[in-house]
């Protein structure tokens, strides 16, 4: 994560999506569950932009979003901006999920017997 990145970037093409890349994408799978594809980008259906922005102002993250055919829309919350804290979130959010979709490869591999030793432990741990 680039230590000078302050703010969420959301690029609008001429089609009827939203796109994000990098930290930007992996924050809106944070608040959103939205996919991250392997080339670490994301995007969203343009009827779902009030909602997004919705939640990046409530949430006080800066955001800008670039359109193709017009000047960029930016909310900068300045000193109250949360962006930051959000990626260094997001990034923790998206090792635990990796690790968790980790575990899951492996446990459908199983054999009903193993399996059934594995989960009375995770149970067990679990209380």
């Amino acid at each position: 994560m680039s230590e000078e990145k302050n703010i969420l970037v959301l690029y609008k093409n001429n089609g009827k999506f939203y796109n994000a890349v990098g930290i930007d994408a992996y924050i809106l799978n944070y608040l959103f569950d939205y996919k991250v594809l392997k080339n670490d980008r994301c995007g969203f259906p343009d009827n779902a932009i009030d909602n997004v922005k919705s939640k990046l102002n409530s949430t006080m993250i800066s955001y800008q979003i670039v359109y193709s055919d017009r000047n960029p829309l930016i909310v900068d919350f300045k000193g109250k901006n949360k962006y930051k804290e959000y990626a260094i979130i997001a990034k923790n959010n998206s090792v635990i999920k990796n690790r968790i979709n980790n575990i899951m490869a492996k446990i459908e591999n199983l054999d009903e017997d193993e399996l059934d030793t594995i989960l009375g432990k995770i149970e067990s741990i679990l209380g």
